[in-house]
């Protein structure tokens, strides 16, 4: 992105009256504003028929500012993403007062429908920007007449005033060509004076019909230009700078190769920049010498008197001119049967001398056949340019066929979760038991005292030594008497069958006297921990430019790709004057973009507690700004997860998605995070909905009707021939309570917003079959109490100016309130509340008949089941259930229904006044709990 800020040099201004018996109040020294620093006055201070009039007088209103002549000269191939508008201001007091004006007016000049509110007139200086997105061209921007006009409304106050205006600029955004640069060579790791073929790739976001592109690099110490090989432009080499010439003709892309070769080793960084864009791309190379290494294949145990092979190679990256002889000396103990060269071999006696010659083959191999007749440990070694490698072999008896072993065959549900091409790790924990005095018998040859896993073709495979031989091993157990994990790596294919073979002590040998002892084998897969095999990070580069309006970052995101998460951090809060009586209202975030494809956005906001909410939003091709969340939209989370204290602690985490076909260009920049709040005051009524205090949506309760007692709905009797009725059952019935509320603002929309989410917070939601989910309500002048409600019709609200007032009624179902807290006791207590409620009794049973009777009401509840005897058991008479609390591990209970162990003619307790309750010995009662009702 490209910033450019410039001041008008053409400013004007209007006069005259602007209505019936009303004047505008001219700005002096206009011209001051052509400038960083100048200052324009409205209203002078020497003489009251020069200030700004009160709202009653003649001269009210500031005159409206037009500003032009910016003399911009933005590229025509420029896409302008953003303009803004600066500027300072603020009010003077005069006779001991200020005066008070709202926000002017900016308008865009030589654009259609492009204005915004600006900010209100302090009383001290402050700095303001108002932000447009447009879609202006570089003519419209480079035009004469584009620029802006400042209309200031009049004087709302009685008092005369003056206001001061200094630093208008006008500022604009707009991306030139962006490129992406990406490099490789042919050879990460060349030899030193050899070739190396080295290719540029350059990308931008759409077709550009004639552009000149450079790359260049500085070229580091050492390195020689050898040529371009192929691809658009020119590359050539000046003062050690290499520069690559591309023009692009209606096209994306192109791509160059060239060819360097180094005269040093070492490290060689190349860093080439689009020198347009900064746009860059990294190389690094380790450029080596060519150097042969000597290295030699055997098997290290061997059988004794039965030939084997070493196999000595002498090797090199590339073909070597030059290159020393190779000494390998046997001991007296091997004896060479054979030797198999292509180069020149000589010996004296057990020693051999090597001729390499690496000018035409890179690899020599040399192969000795030899024998050993002495069993134990032997050694060979070779000298090569000084450095002597030994190499041991382990000689063991001829008589000594294959160990004991234990062979498990995996079964067809683990080779099921086996992944064919992939690596596994087979272990277990091993250990060799051994008394003292056979401690000496301890000798690890090639198979013994080990895990092996057989994964071949079983073709042709006869005897248990075919298996063996086609079998990777683990090193031996390395001590006795002790454990330790032995694993063994295999790469699984499934067309062959696992075994895993654990050994013991061979046949031949003393194997009653060593026992093995293992855990049964686990399988787990390898996974790689070479970082350079992983993926890369791919975010927007730089993302540091992400927060900030003259900068940006960006990120060409291929089909079905997503980026890292880029987290943002140390939020800047300084400007939010909060203390405990504010809260938080919503939470948006906003950035711009400018994007060329369809493409989603996923935003996490971690609070400073660590809880976590999500938005996100599919953005389609677009140039200007986002937002994601909003003026009361918290993100999923509750009010209290906001803490005004800390929110420079909340965190952003960005995620861009491109789950489609094409790919996706994005730029982004002036990230910034915005917290809606209000403060909330003090109120006589204070009250809770959900538990969700109500003046966290703005409301101020003036007035609650309760009505106090219960509505009965009462059955009469009518006995014919006499004066009166009998009545003869009564229960509660519903009743309705009214709540006289306020929601004060001076922004009509605003709490117009309020009163939605007022009317969503009170009504109800509904379960699968439509029924209604009760809501709770509390007041603070009837602490310990709670009544669930159904918001049955609407609210009756009225708005005055921008002010909401009305009644909000709510249907009681049950009558009546419940207390907050339960009353828990033991055996007998009493019920104080108006009405009867149904008790929860947790007991412990004696026997397998419990007999529970409330001696006040002789109630009586039996439980008969021969297992109850030593259970916990919780009675709900309420919703008439019987659970046995079956305790488990962790120290919690499950739940085991044994209603159906009821007897049939049991009461299910209701309780009022007085209790008492008795089981007779058959239980002991820990705890009879119930909420009161009133």
């Amino acid at each position: 992105m490209v910033v450019v800020k410039k001041y008008a040099q053409n400013i004007t201004q209007t006069s005259g009256q602007y209505a019936n018996q009303k004047y505008y109040r001219t700005w002096s020294n206009l011209n001051n504003l052509q400038s960083e620093g100048g200052v324009s006055q409205c209203g002078q201070s020497n003489s009251i028929s020069t200030y700004i009039g009160g709202k009653t007088g003649t001269w009210p209103r500031p005159s409206t500012i037009s500003f032009k002549n910016f003399g911009f000269n933005i590229p025509d191939y420029a896409k302008i993403t953003r303009i803004r508008v600066g500027y300072s201001h603020y009010k003077l007091k005069v006779g001991g007062a200020y005066g008070v004006f709202a926000a002017p007016t900016i308008t865009i000049l030589n654009a259609k429908n492009l204005s915004s509110k600006g900010y209100a007139v302090p009383t001290s200086k402050k700095n303001f920007v108002t932000s447009f997105t447009t879609s202006l061209t570089p003519k419209q921007v480079n035009d004469y007449n584009f620029g802006l006009k400042l209309n200031y409304p009049a004087n709302s106050s009685t008092n005369i005033s003056i206001i001061r205006l200094s630093d208008v600029w006008v500022e604009v955004t707009y991306s030139a060509v962006k490129f992406s640069v990406n490099s490789s060579a042919d050879n990460l790791k060349p030899h030193v004076n050899k070739p190396v073929d080295i290719t540029l790739d350059l990308a931008t976001a759409s077709n550009l019909s004639n552009y000149n592109s450079s790359v260049s690099v500085t070229l580091p110490a050492g390195t020689v230009f050898n040529g371009k090989i192929s691809g658009w432009g020119s590359v050539s080499v000046k003062n050690n700078v290499l520069t690559w010439n591309a023009q692009l003709l209606n096209q994306k892309t192109a791509s160059v190769t060239f060819q360097v070769y180094f005269t040093t080793i070492g490290t060689k960084t190349l860093n080439f920049v689009e020198d347009s864009s900064d746009s860059s791309s990294r190389l690094i190379l380790q450029v080596q010498e060519n150097t042969a290494e000597v290295n030699v294949m055997y098997d290290d145990v061997v059988k004794e008197s039965e030939p084997f092979e070493a196999v000595v190679t002498i090797s090199a990256d590339e073909p070597l001119n030059g290159c020393e002889d190779v000494i390998v000396t046997f001991s007296d103990n091997f004896t060479i049967d054979f030797v198999e060269s292509e180069y020149a071999v000589t010996n004296t006696g057990n020693v051999y001398t090597i001729s390499p010659d690496l000018s035409e083959k890179n690899v020599n191999e040399i192969t000795f056949t030899l024998t050993c007749n002495t069993t134990g440990n032997h050694e060979f070694t070779t000298l090569f340019e000084t450095i002597t490698k030994v190499y041991s072999v382990k000689v063991r008896p001829e008589n000594l066929t294959l160990p004991y072993f234990a062979r498990l065959i995996l079964d067809e549900k683990v080779i099921d979760r086996l992944g064919d091409g992939k690596d596994y790790l087979v272990s277990s924990v091993m250990s060799l038991s051994c008394s003292e005095e056979n401690s000496s018998l301890y000798d690890a040859y090639d198979y013994n005292y080990r895990i092996g896993v057989f994964n071949e073709n079983p073709t042709g495979l006869e005897t248990d030594e075919d298996y063996f031989s086609h079998s990777v091993w683990s090193e031996p157990i390395s001590v006795i008497n002790d454990f330790e994990e032995k694993s063994i790596a295999f790469k699984y294919c499934e067309d062959y069958p696992v075994m895993i073979f654990i050994t013991g002590e061979y046949v031949e040998a003393d194997a009653s006297a060593i026992n093995i002892l293992y855990t049964y084998p686990c399988i787990s897969e390898i996974l790689s921990e070479d970082m350079s095999l992983e993926e890369p990070g791919l975010f927007p580069y730089p993302v540091k430019g992400l927060p900030f309006a003259d900068d940006y970052c960006a990120c060409l995101l291929n089909s079905f790709r997503t980026t890292n998460q880029v987290r943002a951090y140390d939020i800047d809060t300084s400007g939010l004057l909060t203390d405990d009586n504010s809260i938080i209202q919503g939470v948006s975030v906003n950035f711009d973009v400018n994007i060329d494809s369809t493409m989603s956005v996923l935003v996490r906001l971690i609070t400073a507690e660590g809880k976590i909410g999500e938005r996100s939003i599919i953005v389609n091709e677009t140039t200007g700004s986002l937002e994601i969340g909003g003026q009361f939209d918290l993100w999923g989370l509750d009010f209290e997860d906001f803490n005004p204290e800390t929110l420079e602690n909340c965190e952003l985490e960005i995620v861009f998605l491109n789950n489609y076909t094409h790919d996706s260009y994005i730029e982004l920049n002036n990230l910034h995070i915005t917290f809606h709040y209000i403060e909330i005051t003090d109120s006589i009524i204070k009250a809770w909905v959900n538990g969700i205090d109500l003046r966290y949506y703005n409301v101020f309760i003036n007035d609650v009707k309760i009505p106090a007692g219960h509505n009965l709905d009462v059955k009469y009797l009518e006995i014919t021939g006499t004066d009166s009725n009998s009545a003869y059952r009564s229960n509660i019935s519903q009743k309705e309570l009214e709540i006289d509320f306020v929601v004060p603002g001076c922004d009509i929309v605003e709490t117009s917003q309020f009163m939605e989410r007022i009317s969503r917070l009170f009504s109800n939601d509904r379960d699968k079959f439509n029924k209604p989910i009760l809501n709770t309500i509390e007041f603070s002048h009837f602490p310990g109490r709670i009544w669930e409600f159904i918001m049955k019709d609407a609210i009756d609200a009225d708005v005055e100016f921008s002010t909401y007032s009305g009644k909000i009624k709510l249907v009681i179902p049950s009558g009546d309130s419940r207390s907050t807290d339960a009353v828990i006791t033991n055996a007998t207590g009493v019920n104080s509340s108006m009405a009867k409620v149904n008790p929860e009794i947790i007991l412990i049973a004696n026997g397998t008949t419990i007999t529970i009777v409330e001696e006040n009401s002789s109630q009586k509840l039996i439980i008969n089941d021969s297992t109850l005897s030593g259970d916990m058991i919780r009675i709900d008479c309420a919703n008439r259930t019987v659970n046995k609390l079956v305790p488990q591990e962790d120290g919690s209970f499950v739940n085991e229904d044994i209603t159906n162990k009821v007897d049939f003619n049991s009461d299910w307790f209701l309780i009022q006044g007085e209790y008492r309750f008795n089981c007779n010995n058959t239980a002991n009662i820990q705890s009879i709990s119930f909420y009161e009702r009133w």
